[in-house]
């Protein structure tokens, strides 16, 4: 599963991190990131340094998702 299909998947999203959500959804330019520093390096490119605390936090959670997929 990659980042950008575990954003995709029906989830309640805390408010505070909700807008990154959204954002890198529907953000046409986000690239297939494969690792935090991949994210993180594209959203200093962008300048979106406010999202940094909401992404590092849903990076999180898609790693711990990651983990728990079943191997087929």
């Amino acid at each position: 599963m990659t980042f950008i299909e575990y954003l995709r998947m029906p989830q309640s999203w805390e408010p505070e991190f909700a807008p990154f959500v959204k954002d890198a959804l529907g953000d046409r330019n986000m690239p297939d990131v494969r690792t935090w520093a991949d994210l993180r390096a594209y959203l200093k490119r962008k300048g979106d340094r406010d999202a940094m605390i909401a992404a590092r936090f849903v990076w999180g959670c898609y790693q711990a998702a990651l983990k728990d997929e079943p191997l087929v």
